[in-house]
C-alpha cells in the first residue's frame, strides 16, 4: 500500500504544479498539506484546511459520483457490490485514515 501510495504521490507531483498537488492528493488520498507551504498557510488562514483533506464527505461524493456511472451499466445489486467494494479499496489506499 506504501509503495501504491509513493508511486501516486510521485506521478501527480510531475504532472502537478505543487500547491495544485498537494490539494489533489489531499482530497484524493487523505494527503495533509505540507505544513510550510504557500497553499497550507492560505487553507489554515481561511479556515478551509478541512477541504483539502479526505473526509467522509469527499468518500460520500466520490462514492455517489462512482455508483452513478456504473449503476448504468450494471444490475443494481451489483453496482451496489462494486460501489463497496471501490470504497473498501479506497480505505485500504489512504490506510484506514
Amino acid at each position: 500500500i506504501g509503495l501504491l501510495q509513493t508511486r501516486m504521490q510521485q506521478r501527480v507531483f510531475q504532472a502537478f504544479y505543487p500547491d495544485t498537488a498537494q490539494l489533489i492528493l489531499g482530497f484524493a488520498i487523505g494527503k495533509k498539506p505540507i505544513p510550510s507551504s504557500t497553499i497550507s498557510t492560505l487553507l489554515q488562514d481561511t479556515g478551509l484546511i478541512h477541504v483539502a483533506v479526505a473526509s467522509g464527505a469527499n468518500i460520500a461524493v466520490m462514492s455517489a459520483f462512482f455508483h452513478a456511472l456504473i449503476k448504468h451499466f450494471t444490475p443494481k445489486k451489483v453496482s451496489i457490490i462494486l460501489t463497496l467494494i471501490w470504497v473498501f479499496s479506497y480505505a485500504i489506499l489512504t490506510g484506514f485514515d
